[in-house]
């Protein structure tokens, strides 16, 4: 039995797979403990490869959370995230997995990729479409307003089916911009 060869990776090709990986199972309302998994690996790994770049968490030291939910964005992130990485402490503690804290993250990780990159991910720009639509009080207005709320009113189903969406990922001939990665 031969050997299967190494994967040469690099930390952006990770990236992307984790990432990718996560949105696709989103849309497809996958397992949400997986999908979450795989976005704090993601965020983790944008959040150092930033830092290296002397890029401040947006999340964390900005504005992009609309004032005064900073806290609550941070305390749905935060819980489910160390549940799942830890157990010295708590071995028998049963976690209320808010699901929401899993649309929040993948909103965490297509903004730190756009940061990163300078472009987005095909998946990740149509997950900030369907999370401005559906969570239109969390971020701060900007000028993806309009264009969200238009998209709303002339397409209902994708402002609500997210296998809406999961069909838009398999024709990427709908995405000729170079802007997408």
């Amino acid at each position: 039995m031969s050997t299967p060869a190494p994967e040469r990776l690099t930390k952006l090709d990770v990236v992307q797979r984790q990432l990718r990986t996560a949105l696709h199972m989103f849309f497809a309302d996958d397992d949400t403990v997986s999908a979450y998994t795989l976005a704090a690996a993601v965020e983790g790994v944008l959040a150092g490869l930033l830092e290296r770049q002397g890029k401040t968490h947006p999340f964390r030291e900005s504005d992009l959370i609309r004032k005064g939910m900073e806290r609550e964005f941070n305390r749905i992130l935060n819980r489910p995230r160390n549940f799942f990485k830890h157990a010295k402490t708590d071995p028998e503690e049963v976690l209320e997995f808010p699901v929401i804290a899993l649309d929040y993250l993948l909103l965490e990780c297509t903004v730190l990729y756009r940061m990163y990159r300078g472009k987005n991910l095909r998946e990740g720009w149509l997950f900030f479409v369907w999370f401005g639509i559906h969570y239109p009080d969390v971020v701060e207005d900007g000028p993806a307003k309009p264009f969200l709320d238009s998209l709303k009113q002339q397409a209902p189903t994708l402002a609500t089916a997210k296998s809406t969406y999961l069909e838009l990922l398999s024709r990427p001939d709908l995405y000729p911009t170079p802007d997408l990665d």
